[in-house]
């Protein structure tokens, strides 16, 4: 969303940053209805705005005093969402230069602050404290040396308690005389270098809140009106009012009186308007209406620009309205230079033809009711706070009415805004095309301010509601720009020379930049649209199994949402996709009957990539073995899956070959034939009982019988392609091993062999078969018979069984040989005979990421490359997988700011790079992960995505570690 003001307000002729893709399609074309800085007026002012109370901070420090919001707050618990307070808010107080920075990022012409009175005068009046005085010097000082305007509001909401206490504040006339002294000593002060004044913000809010309801400081109403121990409903919010227009007033006639010749200046008033639309044409909801207007906007811009309320309130309110002295007339009529509106909203008004209250109150004088739609439409759709309708037409209506009914005085639209991020751009895209319409008929708007620039502190609502343009981490108070400016402009500081830089243009050319993800961890529709369980489905209905009990029923949706996604690929400069398919989403029962639906989705999957220009990479199994087929023959223990699985791998190079030039038979065997038989961690979940927590398995054998079947599985794969398909298709095929580095601990020969069997026993185990027709001779010796055999006619199918290896790399370990027997009883981890070690001489092999195994140790990397290359022939290599993970329970601001992420990946793909170098035949590289999505055993609790996706709303916020692939895989334009 931050993009949208970023493109909005270029100066044309030359702009620093980089406009995103997003806003700026959001901002251009005639389908949206394009806008942009030229068709305003010369001289027209964006800007943004906050408060003191609701930004600052500091709130008892530094000499502040109390406000009246301060103690309503700490004597009401419950008052506040959460008990929420403003003694930190967000800190603005000492982090102003960090704010206005981004401002100017944003190229915003103008900011609208508040200035607290109680920093200024502690007690209201008398003493000052020249350290508040000292902190707006340093605020404004540095708008203006960093090109902003100020817009300085003398009062938002926080009367000091003293006077509230001394005279009860707005409903005592002394408050007018000390309101313009305090006014006048900003004037004096800091007039020099503002010359925008607004003396109050919102005076109707003030009144009607602070004293008819009660729902705001200090807190009175009459008792049917609300909770209160004190007030009078009927008449304290008119006093309050009253004086707030005469203070308000007075306040003009010094500033014209002493200085606004000198200084230049102008000032004026911020009224907030609503605008009510009649519910029907009859007359009764059209003066119903006309009431409404009258006592919210017409209460304070009637007696400035007429000198007398409007009619309607003199005759409904009778002698509990207030009257202004001839001389009092004299000094609030016409006082204002401008008028600023806040405009939010609208609603229907309407009649309720219901007697006069027996209480009266003021919000009982406007005897109106409110509808929130007409005919069962609603009049827009409602954002986070109950009171805001989206109604675009409801600010052009407001323009309208004040430049008809008030002499079209000079107006600044001084707030405007309310919403999540999903729908602000196109909220302030319509809002503001209002605005140019009433421009264009003539209406004096000369200036537009966004509320607000920081989420903060929002009143009653405490920090629930976030209305910034800025989202602002509540807890760190570290802010960012909802992924966009903030997370773009540092991502780049992770490349350059000075870091090492690294660029697309440093790599082969047409080496391969993918991101990747499987089908049961981003689809969802686990069992809907005809796909049948698999395993995982079965296995995680065992209570506790995965974190928090999550499951893959609805994931993070790519299901329905894989064109959002191949969109951000797109925008991100991907050149491929990894995906895998479901087989049980094909063959529910794992053979036989195919479920066209979900053929269907992956053409329409397919398709979309290729016609976004993203190379599609499918990958047919990924840890789902339909569950039908290990209920029939205990699915990876018979070799029937051998042809069970070449013939649903037919079946996908037959229906997708056409298009799909890069297939890959299984992701990480090796896991699976270790987590789901070995230790049972993963489904099916079989080992011996000494080796997890099982019911079934004998983690003596099983795992080898199901690697054995899975390398067979894929050799009749790769078979069946190569003799049916590839000729014609010109595609490849090969299989995804994961491969951690094993470092000797030490240079001792029992430490160096406990490395090398690790390492047979890992990524050997699989890769040396397709590439030699036989299993490691450490595997064969240690082994004996329980590892399986090749016969002659399936070493031919195996050996050479692959175009390209796919290496899923993360870390590394340290591995020592731990000198014990033989164990009792046997399993493929307790064959290895090894010990890991995570340091070394105190110091560890790396930081640990968040998963318990993950450590990032990029010369791992290297050394596995260039082992695969020594040892294995240097095949055709693909870095299929590589990435790391945060915590799931991440606020969005931390886990959009993943600078470790970012460090992650340079620092990898530097040791890439330098294996290619060297002669490591490697021609392309997948991040892992796409998206944030079901980490397996870690349910939501993991996050391995450069796109942020909230588990409950599913929207997808690109991470800074995005914006810094962006950065390096965008192309050299000649």
């Amino acid at each position: 969303m931050i993009f949208f003001f970023v493109a909005l307000l270029i100066s044309y002729g030359g702009g620093a940053v980089d406009l995103s893709e997003d806003a700026a399609t959001v901002l251009s074309g005639p389908e949206s209805n394009g806008l942009n800085r030229a068709q305003f007026p010369m001289g027209f002012v964006f800007g943004t705005a906050t408060s003191a109370y609701q930004v600052e901070g500091m709130a008892l420090k530094d000499g502040r005093g109390p406000s009246i919001w301060d103690v309503f707050i700490n004597n009401t618990p419950g008052l506040i969402a959460n008990n929420g307070t403003a003694d930190v808010a967000v800190d603005q107080y000492h982090r102003y230069r960090e704010d206005i920075n981004i401002m100017k990022k944003l190229n915003f012409d103008a900011y609208r602050f508040s200035i607290s009175w109680s920093r200024i005068f502690p007690d209201g009046t008398g003493k000052v404290n020249w350290k508040g005085v000292a902190y707006y010097n340093r605020l404004i000082d540095y708008l203006l040396k960093s090109g902003i305007t100020p817009y300085a509001n003398l009062y938002h909401y926080d009367l000091p308690e003293t006077l509230e206490e001394k005279y009860l504040g707005w409903l005592n006339k002394q408050v007018i005389e000390d309101f313009a002294d305090y006014a006048e000593f900003c004037f004096k002060t800091f007039g020099d270098r503002v010359k925008n004044w607004m003396t109050f913000n919102e005076p109707r809010v003030v009144a009607a809140l602070g004293y008819d309801n009660g729902l705001h400081a200090p807190g009175r109403c009459s008792k049917p009106f609300g909770n209160c121990t004190a007030g009078n409903s009927a008449t304290e919010p008119y006093i309050a009012a009253h004086n707030l227009i005469l203070s308000h007033a007075a306040a003009v006639q010094r500033y014209r009186q002493k200085f606004q010749a000198e200084q230049k200046g102008r000032i004026g008033i911020l009224l907030d308007f609503s605008w009510y639309e009649p519910l029907t044409r009859s007359k009764a909801d059209n003066y119903a209406a006309q009431r409404a207007r009258d006592f919210h906007v017409g209460w304070f811009i009637h007696p400035i620009v007429y000198g007398e309320y409007p009619r309607t309130m003199e005759e409904i309110v009778g002698k509990r309205l207030p009257k202004f002295t001839e001389e009092e007339i004299k000094m609030v009529k016409g006082s204002m230079d401008f008028v600023g509106i806040n405009q939010y909203t609208a609603y229907y008004i309407y009649d309720p033809h219901q007697p006069k209250s027996k209480d009266l109150g003021y919000q009982q004088d406007w005897n109106v009711g409110y509808a929130f739609e007409k005919n069962g439409v609603p009049i827009g759709p409602r954002a986070n706070s109950y009171w805001l309708y989206q109604v675009p037409w409801g600010l052009y209506k407001c323009l309208t009415y004040i430049k008809h009914h008030y002499g079209n005085p000079t107006v600044i639209l001084s707030e405007n805004e309310g919403l999540h991020d999903s729908t602000r751009i196109n909220y302030y895209k319509s809002y503001i095309a209002e605005l140019k319409k009433a421009v264009d008929e003539g209406v004096n708007v000369v200036g537009y301010f966004a509320w607000s620039l920081l989420d903060n502190f929002e009143w009653r609502l405490g920090y629930t509601s976030r209305f910034g343009i800025v989202y602002v981490d509540f807890h760190n108070l570290k802010s960012y720009g909802a992924g966009a400016v903030e997370l773009s402009e540092e991502a780049s500081t992770f490349s350059g020379p000075e870091n090492g830089g690294l660029s697309r243009a440093q790599f082969p050319m047409g080496f391969v930049f993918g991101t990747a993800t499987s089908a049961y961890q981003v689809e969802g529709m686990a069992h809907k649209d005809g796909r049948g369980p698999s395993i995982w489905d079965v296995f995680i209905k065992n209570p506790g199994i995965v974190a928090n009990n999550g499951t893959g029923e609805v994931s993070v949706d790519q299901y329905h949402r894989y064109k959002e996604d191949i969109d951000i690929m797109k925008k991100l400069n991907f050149d491929a996709y990894r995906f895998s398919i479901s087989w049980s989403r094909i063959f529910p029962e794992g053979t036989g009957k195919v479920n066209w639906k979900g053929v269907a989705y992956y053409n329409r999957l397919i398709n979309y990539l290729l016609k976004q220009g993203i190379t599609p990479y499918a990958n047919l199994y990924h840890y789902d073995l339909p569950e039908a087929l290990e209920k029939k023959y205990m699915g990876l223990l018979n070799d029937q899956v051998v042809k069970d699985f070449a013939d649903y791998a037919d079946f996908c190079f037959k229906t997708f070959g056409d298009r799909v030039k890069n297939w890959m038979t299984f992701n990480e065997p090796r896991v699976v034939a270790a987590l789901g038989y070995d230790t049972g961690f993963f489904a099916p979940g079989r080992c011996s009982k000494a080796y997890g927590n099982c019911t079934a398995g004998n983690s003596a054998t099983e795992p080898y019988i199901a690697a054995h079947h899975l390398i067979l599985s894929h050799a009749a794969a790769v078979q069946r392609y190569r003799q049916k398909y590839q000729q014609k298709q010109k595609g490849k095929i090969g299989i995804l091993l994961d491969f951690v580095w094993y470092e000797p601990l030490t240079r001792s020969k029992a430490d160096n062999y406990a490395a090398q069997r690790a390492r047979d026993f890992h990524v050997g185990w699989f890769i040396h078969p397709i590439v030699y027709g036989e299993y490691p001779k450490t595997m064969q010796e240690i082994v004996g018979k329980r590892l399986p055999k090749f016969t002659k006619d399936e070493i031919k199918m195996v050996k050479g069984s692959m175009d390209f290896v796919g290496i899923n790399q993360y870390t590394a370990y340290y591995i020592y040989d731990p000198h014990q027997p033989k164990p009792k009883v046997l399993g493929y981890q307790q064959d290895w005979n090894a010990g890991f070690a995570y340091k070394k001489n105190r110091v560890p092999i790396g930081p640990r990421a968040y998963s318990s195994w993950l450590y990032q140790v990029p010369w791992g990397l290297y050394k596995c490359l260039t082992y695969i290359k020594e040892h294995y022939g240097n095949p055709t290599v693909i870095l299929s997988e590589n990435g790391m993970d945060d915590p799931g329970n991440v606020t969005m601001a931390q886990g959009l700011h993943d600078t470790t992420r970012i460090k992650f990946y340079k620092n990898y793909l530097t040791q890439l790079k330098k294996a290619v170098d060297e002669g490591a035949n490697v021609v392309g590289y997948f991040a892992w992960s796409l998206l944030d999505n079901f980490e397996w055993r870690l349910g939501y609790t993991s996050r391995f995505g450069i796109v942020y996706v909230d588990f409950h709303t599913l929207k997808r916020s690109p991470k800074m570690s995005a914006y810094w692939f962006q950065k390096l895989l965008q192309r050299n334009k000649h």
